[in-house]
């Protein structure tokens, strides 16, 4: 709330309606008069000085806004730019619903020097007061934003603290195995949401008048979840369950046995292009449940498998199987990149330029790997089951890697997912699951290469199997010759995972 200290003196009750004690943390800040008023131009929420955030969020997104400031000169917001309204977003402890880790985090976010110490800036994207980010449901945020005065570099303002969970764990909403117009957004901001590990926002206005003169809003937090109602949990249907355990077994056999075995990897390859393209193409034909969707393209993806399986069954050329495999790669490598990447950058905003980017990266890592197939086939087969090994691992104990792909996907299917600014959080569980996904990947490349040492580099296909030529054949011969030349007895050949592939 924002009042004035000038008589008469307004006077603030507060109370407790619930039917369960709660616990209250109350904060006086005091401004001077040159420093801008948080939400002092509000034109969309009550009060009419809303000196706060305002943050919702979806399975994929957190969306944060405030309302504009007002510099101390300007009494009737004939000019908001005066002022300059800063984000700052700080995550709390992955999968930590507790209270005293919650008001420790508001605490951290109240003044300009914590919050510029604790917590990292929102880049502004297409809006100025909303910022809009992805969703990690079950990973507590704080938001905050600090008004900066133009007029007076020393003049600011603090707004109210917020907190998304990117999900509601009372209700049990934190379930997620679940080109845009432009638009502005001055006193908003989007960013990827990471149910379960909070953060914090809060935004700073500083005057474009007075470089010393900013305000603090009052930061705000956000889990992208609410763990009050139990809903910060991913996996809420048995079908993503069960496909969550099993890449663990099909990860570790892909990275440690994936080139030995073939033609189990072709299909597997096959399957996982499958259901990642169908999965994209239907949601963004149709709405349907998770388990409906997951199983449509658990189908085409089979089909899919079983397809690219037979082009090496009838042509059994090298560089054309291995291609499915580089480009797989490419994809992970094209979205750890956007995972990674700081926001901000416009360019990236509009679809086709991300898009264009995207497949480049993936081109250029097929186009690199695809002149040495044996190798690069035994690295993809490290890097791409070692992730998929690692994946129901990093479910489990609540970090977030997963959105690696997640987030890559909600790109393509989320309407507006290209204004959210991920900012993942990384803390010791990201730290333990990379180290353990490095290790996985750099051990299933030995094991493999020295497995398949004084071997061909693959199989031949099935088709060039030729069998062997019948004891009579054609035409006569005499016995002289029959004689002489006698074929030596050979036994039928059987194929293998190790018959040569000119033989």
């Amino acid at each position: 709330m924002y009042s004035s200290v000038k008589p008469p003196l307004d006077k603030f009750y507060v109370s407790n309606q619930n039917a369960v004690d709660i616990k209250l943390y109350i904060v006086v800040h005091g401004y001077g008069s040159t420093d801008p008023v948080p939400g002092g131009c509000n034109m969309e929420f009550q009060p009419s000085i809303s000196p706060y955030l305002h943050t919702s969020y979806t399975n994929d997104y957190v969306l944060v806004e405030a309302a504009s400031a007002r510099d101390s000169s300007d009494i009737a917001c004939t000019s908001i730019n005066d002022v300059n309204v800063v984000f700052y977003l700080m995550y709390l402890e992955e999968r930590n619903f507790d209270s005293d880790t919650y008001f420790e985090g508001i605490k951290s976010m109240l003044t300009l020097d914590n919050i510029t110490d604790n917590a990292e800036i929102v880049p502004q994207t297409t809006w100025r007061m909303r910022r809009m980010l992805g969703a990690y449901p079950g990973t507590g945020a704080i938001f905050v934003a600090v008004a900066y005065s133009a007029l007076n570099s020393s003049a600011y303002s603090v707004y109210v603290p917020t907190y998304s969970y990117a999900c509601s764990p009372l209700e049990e909403s934190c379930e997620l195995l679940g080109k845009v117009p432009q638009t502005t957004w001055r006193m908003r901001r989007m960013l990827g949401a990471y149910p379960g590990t909070g953060a914090i926002f809060v935004a700073v206005a500083y005057s474009a008048l007075n470089s010393s003169a900013y305000s603090v809003y009052v930061p705000t937090y956000s889990y992208a979840c609410s763990p009050l109602e139990e809903s910060c949990e991913l996996l809420d249907d048995v079908l993503s369950q069960l496909l969550c355990a099993s890449l663990l077994f099909f990860g570790m056999f892909v990275c440690y046995f994936g080139h030995r075995f073939f033609k189990t990897e072709m299909f597997l390859i096959g399957l996982v292009s499958g259901v990642i393209i169908t999965y994209i193409l239907i949601s963004l034909i149709a709405e349907l449940e998770r388990p409906a969707l997951l199983g449509a393209a658990i189908l085409s993806g089979t089909c899919f498998g079983f397809i690219w399986l037979l082009f090496w069954w009838f042509y059994g050329i090298p560089v054309f199987a291995v291609l499915l495999s580089t480009l797989n790669l490419g994809f992970l490598f094209a979205a750890l990149m956007y995972f990674g990447l700081p926001g901000g950058f416009q360019a990236l905003q509009v679809d086709f330029n991300f898009w264009t980017l995207f497949v480049l990266i993936m081109s250029i890592t097929s186009l690199i790997l695809l002149s040495t197939t044996f190798l690069s086939n035994i690295l993809c087969c490290a890097i791409l089951g070692g992730y998929a090994t690692v994946y129901p691992i990093d479910y489990y104990i609540g970090s977030n890697l997963k959105y690696i792909i997640i987030n890559t996907v909600r790109r393509a299917v989320v309407p507006k997912f290209n204004s959210a600014v991920l900012s993942p959080p990384f803390q010791w569980a990201d730290t333990l699951i990379t180290f353990l996904w490095l290790s996985l990947a750099t051990t299933g490349f030995l094991f493999q290469h020295y497995q398949n040492r004084r071997k061909p580099p693959f199989p031949p296909p099935p088709r060039s199997i030729r069998p062997s030529v019948p004891d009579t054949t054609y035409g006569t011969t005499g016995r002289r010759y029959r004689d002489i030349l006698q074929r030596p007895a050979t036994s039928e050949r059987r194929q293998t995972e190790y018959t040569p592939l000119l033989s």
